[in-house]
């Protein structure tokens, strides 16, 4: 397998490929223009603009598209320019992407379901299409997001152990209280799913690269059906479960998400997110009870809260 090739920033498309000249940065300031910095502003027929972007995770998002551009034939948004500028001793990162028309899942979902019905088999036959070319992008020997910035040093994992074992732990909280018979229940329940959650897959543990969000907000359907796949922020090399995690996790009342994450590859991960989902209810539930203590006790004392 080829090792993967990162470009470096800045990044910018070679002037002869640019439908449109770039917007000038001294225009798309914040104090200039009311740019949303999530979604970014549409600029023209070609452009959507982002300004002062997160000093990691926009770097980030620009390098994932890179990657996804020169490994796959994934449709997202053309990435015409990542850089930073500075203005009175501020630098900031500006990102300059492909307008893409249309509306995401979500919105079709909300607004116009029964458009969006028909064209679910397409969709889910076209996300599974996508979700194999990326797990085809040659990993870079480490799991997590994917980058030299040393704030990213610490979220890099050596193996699917590590990485689940922190995506647990971001996931579930430890009780820490004072111990009593119920933290200690949930404790010890807790170190038992922990440990079948970091469990090694039957169909193997290799970093595969991932979108990360890939939910009814991160996919666009064209005019024509075709769906464009956008917000790359979160993407890089994990254990192959997380994909469908993350999805399964944002479809909450969307019948329609629900027959498109047919799309995503079976590898136990049903299975994990029910592990999840449970210990966390067994979390919420011990933390009702232990309140409903606390207001007995303060009744009985005859104070309130």
């Amino acid at each position: 397998m080829p090792s993967l090739n990162i470009l470096k920033l800045p990044y910018f498309t070679p002037e002869k490929q640019l439908p449109a000249p770039l917007p000038d940065p001294e225009f798309l300031r914040e104090d200039q223009y009311p740019l949303d910095i999530l979604r970014g502003v549409r600029i023209g027929n070609h452009y959507v603009a982002r300004y002062g972007l997160d000093p990691v995770a926009g770097p980030l998002e620009a390098v994932n598209m890179l990657i996804v551009s020169k490994y796959t034939k994934i449709p997202i948004p053309t990435l015409y320019a990542a850089y930073w500028h500075e203005h009175q001793g501020i630098r900031s990162f500006v990102m300059v992407t492909e307008y893409v028309p249309g509306h995401t899942i979500r919105e079709h979902a909300g607004n116009d379901a029964d458009r969006l019905k028909p064209l679910v088999p397409s969709i889910t036959e076209q996300l599974r299409c996508a979700l194999s070319q990326l797990r085809r992008i040659p990993h870079a020997g480490f799991y997590g997001p994917v980058g030299d910035d040393p704030a990213l040093r610490s979220k890099q994992f050596r193996s699917a152990t590590e990485v689940r074992n922190a995506r647990f732990d971001e996931y579930i909280p430890e009780y820490r209280g004072e111990p009593d018979d119920l933290s200690r229940r949930y404790t010890k329940r807790r170190a038992a799913a922990k440990k079948q959650f970091c469990m090694g897959l039957s169909t193997g543990d290799a970093p595969v690269f991932t979108h990360g969000r890939l939910d009814m907000w991160a996919i666009k359907v064209r005019l024509d059906g075709n769906i464009c796949i956008t917000r790359w922020g979160s993407a890089g090399f994990y254990p192959p479960e997380f994909e469908y995690m993350r999805a399964e996790s944002m479809g909450e009342g969307c019948e329609v998400w629900k027959d498109i994450l047919a799309a995503f590859p079976e590898n136990a991960s049903d299975e994990r997110y029910d592990l999840i989902e449970n210990i966390f209810h067994e979390y919420e539930d011990m933390m009702e009870i232990k309140h409903e203590l606390m207001l007995k006790e303060f009744d009985e004392m005859g104070l309130s809260c």
